[in-house]
């Protein structure tokens, strides 16, 4: 039955439970009137509601019921008129959809979905009860899958069907497949003209779709032969016994053929073959280590425990041979699902074994009793457990999802460019038709000896009219014009495709194989994961980083701490603090207001007994350093030495802190904590341990100290610490709570404003009833089987409250090598930074200054939930700060990017000026007299800083996300910070859909909180850092510093963009040439539909020049790596798509048109011009065939002859490449000529062409006379509208300059005459990269007012009257390198 509570005419949200036997219920929108549909039950109170598209709810289209049944629940919200109704997702994942209503509320119906949900229960493989059943009894019982896993796309049957339907997926190989059907028609029917054998286009296909197939096939044979490798590895299992042996036997099983209940044994750095609980080990207390590189990329070690089944929180079973023959032992755990970190279920226990008289009970589990498959066992001998999940059911392989499937903006414009020339050859089909008729009427009584009807019979030769009586060569319209479809079938370039994956290929292999992108320091390559993305490299205008492990190192150093109101350790590093140190540690050093003494002060007053308010805040303060952690312990066996391994760079730092302090880690056990302090060893017996997570941002312990007494110990986030304090919570800070609350406040704040990561540390005194109570409910609620996270929550929050702080610590991460150059440099190509981080705003801001993505002259807009606290003004609401944004740029007139809604399409289509101030919608907000104009905004240097606060509120309103956008886009730079990694991906996904112009967008990071953006941007980048491969295994890059990514882009990025424009140009130009000759040839055969060339010879035009294409993919280089590392505006070329749009497709066509009729015509006049009898007096006349191989030579000569004008740069490759297709063309051509059997038509052919004395003056003049025009055309280029590419390739090939890279200038290189002023290679000294109209210089870096004009443009702004270089800099440059050659008095108050 469906029940819910009613809540008409107001916002308030309502629940709506629907439950069904055997059914999970989701909530579905739909509209329906007056009648309710059978299998689904209306939300009570949606009514009234309107009637649904009767296809809607058909049975067809109902999803399938699931076997299990279960209870679930979303709300809605109405307003007061009943106009809108929302839906609220519920905590699970529902299906989201429209949110509109057309008339009236909409209503929502359940559907049902297939998702288990009830507990699963498996009977562990251990005594005499299984050792009696048959082996098909147990089969029969047991749950879940098989072990073997399966990562191969095809198999044996399903290769060939799945494989063509992949290639057929591709449009242009269902085009060429098309018109070999219609070839087939018209060799074995009377349907269409007999005009070409189908052979000639099948083969071609046939060819590139086997060599397809092919790489396919043996991409997936290799998955096979791994999966085979995998599946076949041996797994001893321990077998059921009656518990008289003292020895325990095993039996060896293939990974395969494990089940669910069987007991395996893993031995020391084994590979654990599935999903299995540990219930005992060779370590005490049922400890065991393990190593997860396989699933997360972590190689620090992971401490482990086995099933608590002693009372005692160790393991009952003292033998292998006496868990052989337990009986009555059973897991009961949740149903298989991907988190890996997470797990819940309970061991019961029997009354056997150990406890014989013990009562049956339960043993929770969680995620610290489970050894993961794909993980390795380290520092543990051996480890015997349960199988709970196999196969596709284990975690590791429901993770092992494929990453979304991107298509690159290349391969978009190519299929674009296809659909168009799909639509020129319908258009060109359908005028050659039309002409084909007028033609034959107006002249169909002339063709009486083509035996056309209506001309034979009217004619007076009777012998004529005999021999016609019974045939006709009459075809039908549609006929002609799909003959006229099979002629211009070169159209389109079959070999397209093929072309650009295989230059796609070996791109990503320079890529992967470049040695200036390899990190030494941790042995690590570049690596393209993906390579069909190779040329988005060179688009990139947004990039979205993260900022820890990215931007910073991710090592984190214990650098300062406040404590009882004074600052421990200078933030600056050890050496000041030794310089501190050496001066005297006890005199306290101002520093911005706040005492400043060494860490040994601290250490000295954390090791006295007792003592002031001082020494219990230091004392407890090291105290929770030291026990609320999840650091594991490692002893170096060389040396001896303590090694800390932690999953957290933080947790290590702090660990390591408190030995600093003089409390130093030692070990741990299930149940306690060992610390050394002076000497000596103090046990703290851990009662419960709540982890650190993303939503509670909190850590804490509940452990009875060595003394007796009962502590909570807790670390976390400061305004997460704050919220749970004592009401005299501060009083260990300060001579009074409220002083304390404001040192810490500042101390943290200044911590911030020094780039140190901060943690408030707390404390809370429990009595022994207090904390067994709470103990208790805490294990209850761990050991629950329904709901068991929200009760855990529950249990936490009665506990963490009322608490004491202790201190605070601070943490440096530093920078990477090159991040403040590298991120400068990017600006200097004009692409735009954001950085997306967790870190607090004072944090984050102050670390955007040290990586330069902040300057000081550049004016912030801050977007923030909380009021500043040095902020006199009264506080505005998100949408007023938004707003008030939107409206001081738009009263500076700056030019706004238009949002994707913003227009209408056929506004797009004819183009419009960009929207005004009056076309925002701003809330109607009131601008007061003061605002961001008055304060000092300048629209041309602008940064936006967010915090994430603020951003939940933004995401969720369409119109502040709008304005968010506006005003992001018109910034420089954008510092998020608290941010959530689902916010991370809502942003990256904001700017990459919401503007019009759909951005290329580049998202970088290097942990598992950065998949999402990493997967939801364009181009995904991820770091080898110390947060595991997630992030890489996600991606389409993988680098290992964050400067090898201005390389990435600058040099690979931007030639493979390049270089695949010119190939996909080059193709399309080619292919519309053969196309422009056959028709201008049709208008000399009567439109006909007659073919010029004969059918193998138009087949292998794409074949013959196929070589010349790849080499120019592989090789061509327009500047020099050198050079593309030095000029950053170059850039411009790809992140403005000069090189492949609407203008240059355009060009390309009228240009290859003109090609065309220049070949056909001149070949045409030559030829008819010529003798027509052949010479030695055979009386062979010059005939079709003769003729239309001359025309084919010329067109093969001119077009190699375009493929050599194109190319920037030459090797012995290239070279090769194009007398390659010289000598496969002729060889063809003699060979085919000669070889009777094959075609008659074309026998000898050859030989009586190349005897034409045309033939070879045609070829020589014809392609030195197009080269020679494309020569012409690119001078006058250059001279009227040169580029700034131009200028940098001029001085990179004047010998007597060279390029400034060792951080002099060189003379200045005279540049080709015609012009008034020489091009500046400044990077920065251009109208958007730091010069203003005027020609003013601006600051070095910095992008000026004209955000729109390029460095690539065709504009006169770029000429300077001076030449200028860029110093030094690429991959060397330290961080406080110059970023520009402009000198000192002219770069800016700072020089640089």
């Amino acid at each position: 039955a469906a029940t819910a509570e009613r809540y008409s005419n107001s916002k308030k949200p309502h629940r709506h439970w629907t439950q069904r036997p055997g059914r999970q219920i989701t909530g579905l929108h739909a509209g329906a009137r007056k009648r309710n549909t059978a299998g689904f039950r209306p939300c009570l109170s949606c009514r009234p509601f309107s009637l649904p598209h009767p296809g809607l709810l058909s049975p067809a289209s109902r999803p399938r019921f699931s076997s299990i049944g279960t209870l679930v629940a979303h709300t809605h919200t109405h307003t007061p008129d009943n106009s809108t109704h929302r839906y609220n997702p519920p905590v699970c994942s529902f299906r989201m959809v429209e949110e509109k209503a057309q008339k009236g509320s909409l209503l929502c119906w359940a559907s049902e979905v297939d998702v288990e949900t009830q507990w699963r229960t498996a009977k562990a493989h251990t005594g005499v009860a299984m050792l009696n059943r048959a082996p098909s009894v147990v089969d029969a019982e047991t749950i879940g899958t098989d072990n073997s896993v399966h990562s191969s796309k095809y198999t044996w049957w399903s290769f060939l069907p799945k494989g063509l339907f992949e290639q057929f997926r591709r449009v242009a190989n269902i085009y060429f497949l098309f018109i070999s059907i219609l070839m087939t028609l018209g060799w074995y029917t009377d349907l269409l003209p007999k005009l070409m054998s189908a052979f000639t286009t099948l083969f071609p296909l046939a060819v590139i779709l086997a060599s397809t197939l092919l790489k396919e096939g043996l991409e997936d044979k290799k998955r096979h032969e791994a999966d085979a490798e995998t599946n076949m590895r041996d797994a001893q299992v321990l077998q059921p016994s009656d518990g008289s042996s003292s020895m325990p036997t095993y039996k060896t099983y293939s990974w395969k053929d494990l089940r669910v209940g069987m007991v395996v044994k893993i031995e020391d750095r084994m590979e654990i073959p599935a999903d299995v609980v540990p219930l005992m080990s060779s370590e005490f207390g049922g400890r065991c280590y393990i190593e997860t590189a396989n699933i997360d990329g972590e190689t620090n070690l992971k401490l482990k425990q086995c099933a608590k089944t002693a009372k005692d929180g160790g393991v009952i079973w003292e033998s292998e041979a006496e868990l052989s023959g337990v009986s009555g032992l059973a897991a009961e755990f949740e149903p298989p699902n991907p988190a890996i970190h997470q797990f819940k279920g309970n061991l019961t226990l029997e009354g056997t074994g150990a406890e014989s008289n013990a009562a049956f009970r339960k043993v929770p589990l969680n995620e610290h009793q489970m050894l993961l498959r794909g993980a390795i066992l380290r520092n543990t001998k051996w480890v015997l457990g349960v199988v709970i999940y196999t196969g596709a059911e284990s975690k590791l392989v429901l993770n092992s999802r494929e990453a979304p499937s991107k298509l690159s903006t290349v391969e978009a414009q190519v299929n674009n460019m296809i659909y168009f020339i799909f639509c020129c050859h319908a258009l060109l089909s359908l005028v050659s038709t039309a002409f084909h008729l007028a033609w034959t009427s107006a002249y169909n009584g002339d063709l009486w000896y083509l035996c056309n009807e209506g001309a034979y019979e009217d004619s007076d030769n009777v012998l004529l009219r005999e021999n016609c009586d019974h045939e006709s060569s009459s075809y039908s319209i549609v006929s002609y014009f799909f003959n006229f479809v099979v002629v211009f079938n070169n159209f389109i370039p079959i070999s397209l495709y093929v072309t650009v994956e295989f230059v796609n290929l070996c791109q990503a292999y320079f890529i992967s194989y470049d040695k200036e992108m390899y990190d030494e320091v941790s042995d690590t390559p570049g690596l393209a994961r993906t390579s069909n993305m190779n040329g988005d490299l060179g688009q990139i205008e947004y990039i979205f980083s993260d900022k820890t492990g990215t931007l910073t190192c991710n090592e984190m150093k214990f650098r300062s701490s406040s404590v009882g109101g004074i600052i421990f350790g200078h933030p600056q590093g050890d050496k000041v603090l030794t310089q501190m140190e050496q001066n005297g540690s006890e005199g306290a050093v101002q520093m911005d207001g706040n005492k400043v003494r060494s860490l040994d002060a601290l250490a000295t007053l954390a090791n006295l007994p007792g003592g002031d308010d001082t020494s219990r805040a230091a004392r407890s303060f090291a105290e929770v350093m030291a026990v609320c952690h999840t650091v594991i312990v490692e002893n170096d066996k060389k040396t001896g030495d303590i090694i800390y391994q932690a999953e957290s760079p933080d947790e290590e730092a702090l660990v390591t802190g408190a030995k600093r302090v003089g409390w130093m880690y030692t070990d741990k056990t299930p149940s306690s904590v060992v610390v050394r302090l002076n000497g000596e060893d103090l046990n703290y017996n851990v009662l419960a341990l709540i982890e650190f997570n993303s939503t509670r941002k909190r850590m804490s312990v509940v452990a009875q100290c060595p003394d007796g007494t009962y502590k909570l110990l807790i670390k976390g986030a400061d305004n997460i610490m704050f919220d749970r304090t004592a009401t005299d919570g501060f009083k260990l800070c300060g001579e009074t709570n409220a002083q304390g609350r404001d040192t810490v406040t500042r101390h943290l704040d200044f911590f911030s404003t020094q780039g140190l990561r901060t943690l408030v540390l707390g404390e809370k005194i429990l009595t022994q009833a207090e904390a067994e109570s709470w103990t208790a409910e805490w294990h209850a609620a761990c050991s629950s089987t329904t709901d068991r996270s929200h009760l855990m929550d529950l249990a936490a929050a009665k506990i963490e409250f009322g608490v004491t702080v202790v201190g605070c610590t601070a943490i440096e991460d530093r920078l990477q090598d090159d991040v403040p150059q590298t991120i400068a440099d990017l600006r200097v190509a004009g692409v735009k930074v954001w950085v997306l981080t967790g870190d607090k705003m004072e944090t984050a801001i102050n670390i955007g200054y040290s990586c330069r993505l902040l300057t000081p002259d550049m004016s912030k807009i801050v977007i923030r939930a909380e009021q500043d606290p040095d902020s006199t003004v009264a506080p505005l609401s998100i949408a007023d700060q938004l707003n008030q944004a939107v409206n001081s740029l738009a009263n500076q007139e700056v030019d706004f990017e238009p949002l994707a809604t913003s227009q209408t399409w056929l506004q797009r289509m004819f183009g419009v000026n960009k929207p005004t101030h009056n076309d925002f919608d701003v809330g109607g907000v009131e601008m007061t007299t003061t605002n961001f104009v008055d304060s000092g905004l300048k629209p041309e240097n602008l940064a936006m800083v967010v915090d994430g606060p603020s951003l939940i509120e933004i995401l969720k309103d369409d119109k502040l996300r709008r304005n968010l956008l506006r005003v992001g886009c018109c910034c420089r730079a954008v510092l998020a910070c608290r941010v959530s990694p689902k916010q991370k991906q809502m942003i990256v996904k904001l700017v990459k859909e919401g503007l019009m112009t759909k951005p290329i967008t580049l998202a970088i990071g290097d942990g598992a909180n950065d998949v999402g953006m990493i997967q939801e941007a364009q181009i995904g980048v991820g770091i080898s850092g110390k947060e595991g491969r997630q992030a890489v295994n996600n991606s389409d890059f993988a680098i290992a510093q964050f400067r090898f990514l201005k390389r990435l882009m600058m040099v690979h990025g931007r030639w493979n963009y390049r270089r695949m424009a010119k190939v996909i140009v080059y193709f399309f130009h080619k292919n519309i040439v053969i196309t422009a000759v056959i028709f201008f040839f049709t208008t000399n055969c009567a439109y006909s539909g007659q073919s010029l060339f004969e059918d193998y010879l138009y087949a292998g035009y794409n074949f013959f020049l196929g070589v010349p294409p790849f080499c120019l993919g592989f090789f061509d280089k327009d500047i020099s790596e050198k050079a593309a590392m030095t000029y950053f505006p170059c850039y411009a070329v790809g992140r403005e798509k000069k090189d492949l749009n609407v203008r240059i497709m355009s060009w390309m066509m009228v240009h290859a048109l003109i090609e065309g009729s220049a070949i056909y015509f001149l070949c045409k006049a030559a030829y008819m011009g010529s003798e027509s009898i052949w010479q030695g007096g055979t009386g062979d006349t010059a005939d079709l065939q003769v003729f239309g191989t001359i025309v084919f030579s010329v067109m093969i000569t001119a077009m190699l002859c375009k493929v050599v004008i194109l190319h920037y740069t030459w090797n012995v490759l290239c070279i090769a490449g194009i007398v390659f297709s010289i000598w496969l063309y002729f060889f063809f051509l003699f060979v085919y000529g000669a070889w009777y059997s094959m075609s008659e038509a074309f026998y000898w052919v050859p030989y009586h062409a190349v005897h034409f004395a045309p033939f070879w003056l045609l070829c020589f003049l014809m392609g030195s006379g197009t080269s020679m025009a494309d020569v012409i055309i690119e001078t006058a280029r250059f001279y009227l509208s040169p580029k700034y590419s131009d200028a940098v390739r001029e001085v990179e090939h004047n010998p007597k300059s060279g390029l400034p890279c060792d951080g002099t200038s060189g003379p200045e290189p005279e540049l080709p005459e015609g012009h008034g002023s020489s091009p500046s290679l400044n990077p920065i000294q251009t109208s958007q990269h730091g010069f203003s109209r005027g020609g003013r210089a601006g600051d070095p870096g910095e992008i000026g007012a004209d955000e729109h004009t390029s460095q690539d443009s065709s504009d006169s702004e770029i000429f300077m009257k001076n030449l200028t270089y860029r110093p030094s800099s690429s991959r060397n440059v330290k961080s406080e390198s110059a970023v520009s050659a402009v000198p000192a008095e002219s770069a800016g108050t700072d020089g640089r």
